[in-house]
């Protein structure tokens, strides 16, 4: 007899599984298929569904062998805590599961989205360069700025080391962005007490070029030979080899049209970040977490999700789907080389020093400067 109430009430908790996991599946497509879905999610149907399919989350029972929430609708409630800039708790309902399921969501989203797409924040210098060239400035990398994101959740100890000139408590992210509006160098981390020459002398940036990581890139502008390509920066940056600054006053026709040039291209890296804290608004106001190393994971998948947004839109958007997956493994195989240790000789750490000292001569960043000035008026 109790072995009969066991199976029916086993084939009764069977039947209520089914039936919950259709329920949840429909609903799922239909979310899916809402008009509103780039403007909460802000990643396309298909890219959704081929990051869910690397992240390889899998469909859990809980104890009571019932199904719980789908790793779709787990995905989405990550993604959700991004875009709309929502605790788990306001979320928790929405998804269907409780505040610590949503929390452990964002956290195994950030660490796994690190693990498998961090080579989207990798840098491609020759699309970078084919970028630039195709909008007719030959030899230009990008432009480089900071910008500072607000944290509410700061711990006081630590509240005075964070504020900036402002009186606001914020993280400062140092970024590079190239023709494509895409993030090809960022640095996130310091206290927005310090400025951007401060950041600088502590940027992965400044390592690429001491171990020559820097790519090189022939070409000319006006006559004049170069071997590295230029990056735009503002008044506040030292005067390097690779750096083409703002001028404070031009006196002449050829500083006016350079003036006007720099501090419109220059512009792209503050559109970037635009449209980064608008697309994620959990960078846009105060960032409430109080876990720094949950905020530098959330601002460099925050990062991934725009570059992969960005190249869907500027690269895929006309494929079709076979040839949309096909392109993005090409892309991933393409990125994910690993480049060789670098060991750490005497002639290596010479030709580091050679580097550095062509870096720092501001005879070379003049004649840049000229050269940029007697190409445009050439144009």
């Amino acid at each position: 007899m109790f072995a009969l109430m066991r199976h029916r009430r086993h084939q009764q908790t069977a039947t209520r599984t089914v039936y919950e996991r259709s329920d949840r599946i429909a609903k799922y497509e239909e979310v899916r298929s809402s008009p509103q879905w780039k403007r909460l999610y802000r990643v396309t149907p298909r890219r959704f569904d081929y990051i869910l399919k690397k992240l390889g989350w899998k469909w859990e029972k809980d104890a009571g062998h019932r199904f719980g929430p789908h790793p779709a609708v787990k995905l989405m409630c990550a993604i959700s805590q991004l875009t709309q800039d929502a605790a788990p708790v306001q979320v928790a309902g929405m998804f269907g599961m409780g505040e610590t399921t949503a929390d452990t969501c964002l956290r195994n989203f950030c660490d796994d989205m690190i693990e498998k797409f961090s080579y989207y924040l990798k840098p491609d210098w020759k699309r970078s360069l084919r970028a630039a060239k195709r909008l007719g400035i030959d030899g230009y990398l990008g432009s480089l700025d900071c910008s500072h994101i607000l944290w509410h959740g700061c711990p006081r100890g630590d509240s005075a080391a964070f504020k900036d000139r402002d009186n606001n408590i914020s993280i400062i992210l140092e970024s590079l962005v190239d023709a494509d509006l895409m993030f090809t160098h960022h640095y996130f981390g310091q206290p927005g007490s310090v400025n951007d020459i401060n950041v600088l002398h502590g940027s992965p940036l400044l390592t690429l070029f001491e171990f020559g990581k820097y790519p090189q890139y022939d070409y000319t502008l006006a006559g004049e030979s170069f071997e590295y390509p230029y990056i735009l920066v503002d008044g506040i940056y030292p005067k390097w080899a690779v750096f083409a600054k703002t001028l404070k006053t031009a006196s002449t026709a050829a500083d006016e049209a350079y003036k006007d040039f720099q501090e419109a291209r220059r512009k792209q890296v503050e559109c970037a970040f635009g449209i980064l804290k608008r697309s994620f608004k959990s960078l846009w106001g105060y960032i409430k977490k109080r876990d720094f190393e949950l905020i530098c994971k959330m601002v460099k998948v925050c990062l991934i999700l725009y570059n992969m947004r960005r190249l869907d839109k500027v690269y895929f958007k006309k494929l079709n789907l076979k040839k949309y997956k096909k392109a993005l493994d090409k892309y991933e195989r393409k990125m994910k080389v690993q480049e060789p240790p670098i060991e750490f000789t005497p002639e290596v750490i010479l030709a580091n020093r050679a580097r550095m000292t062509f870096l720092e001569n501001v005879q070379e960043h003049e004649r840049l400067q000229q050269a940029l000035k007697t190409a445009l008026m050439q144009k």
